[in-house]
């Protein structure tokens, strides 16, 4: 499975300087593409900072979302879920406010993980979270955006 995000936007795109935001397709500034491992792995790190619920992973689980939490069902599935502006804020937010690549917090985390991440596998975690954060930014200064 993949995702395509798009941003809502009315005719012209905002892109805030202080976003980061470069588009991964030039062509198509307003959109990105994960594979369903990638959006697995930004699932897991949303889930980490407590901006998603992962007790509400399917739409009929909404209303057990926990308060101020974004349902995790709507990065779940690519079947155009709407995630508001304020969404997009608040996952931009969560995901700055804490060192999300220190060791200490994927120790905490990531239990899984038998040992520490490789340099090369903390630069790929970077690329990815760092274009979903600004994506989210960007997002956050238009209209939101939808998972297809």
């Amino acid at each position: 499975m993949s995702f395509f995000i798009r941003i809502k936007h009315s005719k012209r795109l905002v892109i805030p300087k202080d976003s980061g935001y470069v588009p991964p397709n030039p062509k198509d500034k307003d959109s990105i593409s994960f594979s369903g491992k990638h959006m697995a792995t930004i699932n897991s790190f949303m889930a980490a900072v407590g901006v998603i619920d992962t007790g509400a992973m399917t739409p009929h689980m909404a209303s057990t979302c926990a308060k101020g939490k974004i349902p995790g069902y709507k990065f779940n599935f690519n079947d155009g879920e709407l995630i508001t502006a304020a969404e997009a804020q608040k996952i931009a937010d969560a995901l700055t406010s804490q060192d999300i690549f220190a060791p200490a917090f994927i120790k905490k985390h990531f239990k899984h993980l038998s040992a520490p991440l490789s340099d090369d596998a903390l630069n790929l975690l970077r690329e990815l979270l760092g274009v979903w954060i600004a994506f989210n930014r960007v997002a956050a200064a238009n209209g939101g955006y939808t998972v297809h």
